[in-house]
């Protein structure tokens, strides 16, 4: 277990790069265990790249944008009694079907959604320059860039009654205090150095170092990956679908 300082100083050691302890450098050693957390973080799709985020939405709305997010798995719905999954569709048929304006729509619990493009050309495209304001309404206009959202329908009906839930995977937070941490560092510290040591290698173009590099990273992850697939079929067998009875 470390935090971000005492990684950088191991990653100093390690690399011998003494020069890169500068945080008033260009690329210094936070930056390339940054880049070599986001590494990491591609090479997986299940376990600890996995989270759920909840937000609570408003009436009207039709999209959810969230920060680092990789990719939509599944989708939540929650009100006062009952928690319901969204159907997955892609945006071209969900927007085909809900057709109109959303002031026009029939409002209602969201049942569907669809990840979407929300990224406008050019970057300063204003809703009010349009001769129809509504063709953007599904868009984020300004601080898209590192983003990615979904479409609900239909159009929240009410304020306040719904939470939502979206489980995915994300990039890990960037470490930027010197007591930051994260799961690479709490548990794969060693494995986040090399991962930010093929990095470094890669920005100077040093294919040979950084070939050795990633064989080393390769031969962590492998192993990591089967324990993550270990974990999620244990003692899992095919379930009988049962009716279950009426709680009293």
């Amino acid at each position: 277990m470390s935090q971000f300082s005492l990684v950088k100083a191991k990653f100093i050691e390690i690399t011998g790069r003494a020069d890169l302890a500068d945080p008033a450098a260009a690329f210094d050693a936070g930056f390339f265990i940054n880049e070599g957390q986001k590494y990491l973080d591609r090479l997986f799709s299940r376990g600890k790249v996995e989270a759920r985020h909840f937000t609570n939405l408003t009436a009207d709305q039709v999209i959810v944008s969230l920060q680092n997010v990789r990719s939509f798995k599944e989708v939540w719905l929650y009100d006062s009694e009952t928690r319901s999954k969204l159907i997955v569709t892609d945006a071209a048929t969900l927007r085909g079907y809900y057709s109109k304006p959303t002031a026009s729509l029939d409002k209602g619990p969201p049942e569907y959604y669809a990840p979407i493009v929300i990224r406008p050309f050019p970057k300063d495209l204003s809703a009010s320059g349009l001769n129809q304001a509504w063709a953007v309404e599904d868009m984020k206009l300004t601080t898209h860039e590192t983003y990615n959202a979904i479409l609900l329908k239909p159009p929240v009906d009410v304020s306040g009654k719904y939470t939502l839930e979206v489980h995915g995977t994300f990039y890990t937070d960037a470490l930027s205090g010197s007591t930051d941490k994260s799961y690479w560092t709490e548990t794969n510290e060693l494995l986040l150095i090399f991962a930010a040591a093929f990095m470094m290698e890669l920005s100077y173009r040093n294919t040979e170092g950084a070939k050795d590099w990633k064989n080393a990273v390769l031969e962590i992850t492998e192993e990591l990956d089967k324990d993550i697939v270990e974990e999620q079929i244990t003692d899992i067998s095919s379930m009988e679908v049962k009716v279950w009875d009426t709680p009293s």
